[in-house]
């Protein structure tokens, strides 16, 4: 008799876990269908500096960046020193650019001196400042340098970086430029072509510039040939 009512007492129990269980069991079932559940997933592991993240931190160089003094046509005296500073300034090691083009300035080039001049009006190296830029860049156009001609034209007549706009100025600087048998007037007139500061917009008068760019040395010509054509 005692066995009889044990078994009862323990079937009572046994079937009072079993359906404990499956209750819960859908109440759980339940809860994750009405809330969404999802199994978490480890994110897969982003490797640092992947290719993806190397393109999406390639900058454009800015537009006053595309045109430097050309190795080949820099002058003497001073010109291994102006060379290298050129080079480090095209790799945007303006510290180590400004240390060089400062010694070829003091030997008397005046490629280097109008390059220093660009550094000081960007602020690529040096504390911004137009006043002391314009100054090297009119000493080395003052001196000959085709390059320094272009470059100051260009900001006489768009009147940018805090320089005054002065764009008859800035015309007969670049076109002294051109006369000097070099490809940097021709550059600027081209830009300027493009964009319609101080003169009427054409992009075909930009073409024919570029190209004459191109007949007197400058390697990029074909390219912005081809990057302005896209334009017309």
């Amino acid at each position: 008799m005692a066995d009889e009512n044990q078994g009862r007492k323990f079937n009572k129990k046994g079937w009072a876990i079993i359906l404990l269980v499956v209750a819960v069991a859908l109440g759980f079932l339940y809860f994750k269908e009405k809330n969404g559940w999802e199994t978490v997933k480890t994110p897969p592991v982003r490797q640092e500096n992947s290719s993806e993240d190397k393109i999406k931190n390639v900058q454009p160089a800015p537009e006053a960046l595309e045109v430097v003094p050309d190795e080949d046509l820099v002058s003497e005296p001073g010109r291994e020193a102006a060379r290298e500073g050129v080079k480090l300034y095209a790799e945007q090691k303006y510290k180590q650019a400004k240390e060089f083009l400062e010694k070829a300035a003091e030997e008397g080039n005046a490629d280097a001196k109008a390059l220093l001049g660009k550094m000081y009006i960007l602020g690529h190296g040096a504390v911004a400042d137009a006043k002391i830029g314009v100054s090297y860049l009119e000493h080395a156009a003052g001196r000959g340098s085709a390059y320094a001609m272009a470059e100051l034209g260009k900001l006489y007549v768009g009147g940018k970086y805090g320089v005054e706009k002065a764009e008859e100025k800035g015309l007969e600087l670049i076109h002294k430029s051109i006369a000097g048998g070099q490809y940097y007037g021709h550059l600027a007139m081209a830009r300027l072509y493009e964009t319609g500061e101080g003169v009427e917009h054409s992009i075909e008068k930009a073409i024919e510039y570029i190209e004459l760019a191109g007949e007197r040395g400058y390697k990029y010509a074909a390219h912005e040939i081809e990057k302005l054509r896209e334009k017309l």
